[in-house]
Order: C-alpha cells, then structure tokens, then sequence
C-alpha cells in the first residue's frame, strides 16, 4: 500500500498529523476538507501547491501539552477488579484458539493434509473477503502449536488430531461466567464460533449473528459495563472534563461554543460517560456529532 502511494508521490498521515487536522477543522468556518501527505510535489502537474487559505480559528486553542500534564494529577490506577478480571484471559485465549481449530476441521480442513492457502481456498471454497482472516487464523494457530508451518507457506494439522474443546469450555464455562469481563466475551464468542462454518461458507452473515434481529445485546458489554472499558471510558470523560474546563478559562471575551466529533458511535459506551459531564457545560456545547452512526445504534 505504501509503496503504491509512493509511486504517485503521496506519503501517509500521521497520527499528528491526522489530529491537528481534524481539530483544524472543527475549530475553523469550514464544513470539509479533504488532507494530502505529498513526497513528489513533482508528481501533481495540475496542483497548484503554492497556493494557500487560511482560516482563522472560531475557538481559542487548547494546549494539548498543558491538558496532558493536568490528566496526569488525576488517579487512574487499576483497580483490583479491574486485575482480577483479566488473570484468567490467557487461559480462555488458549481454549478458543482450540475451538477456532475444531470449526476449522468442521468446515473441512482435514487432519494430515499439508496445504497452503491457494490450495486450501479451492477446496474449502471461502468467500474472498475472509482471505485475510483465514491466513490470520492459520498463523495464529501455528504460534500457539495447534498446527505445524512446513517452510515458508505450507501448514499442516496433526494427522492424529481428535481434540474436543466444547467439552472444556462447557467445564469452565459456568466458573467464567461469574468474571465480568469474561462474561462478556463468552456471551460474544460462543455464538459467533458455532456459526463459523456457515459464515464462512457465506450461507450466514457474520453480522446477524453479533446483532441478531438488529439487537446490541452481545456486543454492547464489550465497549460498557465491564471493568476494563469502564476504566477507559472514564478516562476519556476526565479528559473532555478538563478539556472544557481549560476551554473555558482562557476565554476572555465572547465564548464561542464547542463542537465535538466522535470518531464512531459503535454501541454507545463511551458516549453514556461523556454527556453526563457535558451536561455541566451544555450552555457552551455547539453540537455533538458522531462519523458514523448505524441502523442497530439508532433503533
């Protein structure tokens, strides 16, 4: 991908980069613009890039430097819960890895075979959009040894593989449940692994499985309502704290109200920590806008 944006003299945006321009944009009296990384200013013969346009800023900037310093007065340890929760992932992470090889081997992928993908895509015949995720999942399998990489591209699964981790997981399943954090991969995962074949073969989509009948349900504990996104979500509710506060302060004349973008609405979890406390600064909030908002969010 870089290299081809190379070869028309384009580069990548950084992260900065990226940031500064989107704060450009929500502080300044334009609706869009659109933002290029040049290398080869040579290789835009019809750009004029001596040209420039200035837009003078309707919000008086925050320093971002300042705003990190004051989030660093503030206490967000981890909890106990919060370590408590995840001491037993890496267990579970091992038991999956071994229920997604047992789906494999129900698609078809048969014990002692040596294939690569090429081969296997013709045999199995997956849909092209799981290209990726299938070389994925057979790397993935290989560092965790459930499968052997023979060279370069070639894997295998133990020709003697007979391995029954339903079992194991229904054993552990109960214990689990009672985690938090488990508790919400487990609701997730188990219904999206034993629908994997049939995802696969594209006779299920992946998405009427993770929001059945348009529901969140499955989902919405992953980004809420457990220890570990909980814990992010309120930092991100300090930090427009402090953010508006900051704002606020270095306003000496006509305060101009606040607009704020939010990078993906998904299920809503960062949103219900951060409009509590907008709620103390609503006079000074312009709009709050999402990039993308989805038929299961708005119902």
């Amino acid at each position: 991908y870089r290299q081809r944006m190379q070869r028309v003299g384009l580069g990548s945006i950084t992260p900065e980069q990226g940031m500064a321009g989107l704060n450009q944009l929500l502080s300044a009296p334009v609706p869009q613009f659109a933002m290029l990384v040049t290398e080869n200013t040579g290789g835009f013969p019809n750009f004029d890039l001596t040209w420039s346009l200035s837009a003078s800023p309707e919000l008086g900037a925050v320093d971002l430097n300042a705003l990190a310093q004051r989030l660093q007065t503030h206490s967000f340890a981890i909890t106990s819960d919060v370590l408590n929760a995840a001491e037993p992932i890496p267990a579970s992470e091992a038991l999956l890895a071994r229920l997604l090889l047992a789906q494999l081997v129900r698609f078809g992928l048969r014990p002692g075979q040596l294939f690569n993908l090429t081969e296997l895509k013709q045999q199995l015949k997956w849909l092209a959009l799981y290209d990726k995720w299938f070389a994925e999942s057979f790397a993935l399998l290989a560092r965790v040894g459930l499968i052997e990489c023979v060279g370069a591209f070639n894997y295998r699964v133990p020709e003697d593989y007979c391995d029954n981790p339903w079992h194991d997981w229904q054993a552990n399943r109960s214990t689990w449940h009672a985690n938090p954090l488990l508790k919400t991969m487990l609701d997730l995962v188990q219904p999206m692994l034993e629908a994997l074949p049939a995802i696969l073969a594209g006779q299920q989509a992946a998405t009427s499985v993770m929001f059945p009948g348009g529901a969140m349900a499955l989902v919405e504990t992953i980004y809420q309502a457990n220890p570990i996104a909980d814990y992010f979500n309120h930092v991100v509710a300090v930090a427009v704290r402090e953010f508006m506060t900051q704002y606020l302060a270095q306003q000496h004349t006509t305060i101009k109200p606040v607009r704020i973008l939010e990078v993906g609405a998904g299920t809503g979890g960062t949103t219900a920590k951060v409009l509590p406390v907008l709620s103390e600064f609503q006079p000074f909030i312009a709009e709050y806008c999402y990039t993308d908002v989805s038929d299961a969010f708005l119902n």
